[in-house]
């Protein structure tokens, strides 16, 4: 029998990326399925934060996280976030009149749980 092309492995790689980027947005929805966070700005806003490992961040840089929204729309996600429990304000140690976000320890074990999952679907797929 003959070796697959390097086109058909190219492809059968591709399809397997893609049926593992497809579960990872449905593990997404599964863990947020009892907020409304389960769209794309969300996973970027939520997995930038995880990211600072726990380092609070400005409001505005939160903001320009969400690239693709407006300073006003990334707002009200933030404020969304705040109030299901996601995020929590710290008081700013450079300026007590602001307060700095970072990710609650719920919100944390959530995008952790999500990162097991797809940890597991991505190693099945490569």
């Amino acid at each position: 029998m003959d070796a697959p092309s390097p086109r058909s492995a190219k492809r059968a790689a591709y399809l397997r990326f893609v049926v593992a980027l497809h579960a990872l947005d449905e593990h997404w929805a599964y863990v947020f399925s009892d907020s409304d966070s389960f769209d794309m700005h969300y996973a970027k806003l939520f997995t930038r934060l995880w990211l600072t490992q726990g380092k609070p961040i400005s409001r505005s840089e939160a903001y320009n996280w969400m690239t693709e929204l407006s300073n006003q729309t990334a707002m009200k996600y933030v404020n969304r976030a705040l109030s299901a429990g996601f995020l929590a304000e710290v008081e700013n140690p450079d300026d007590r009149r602001s307060k700095l976000l970072v990710m609650t320890p719920a919100l944390s074990a959530r995008v952790e749980a999500l990162f097991d999952l797809a940890l597991e679907e991505f190693r099945g797929a490569l």
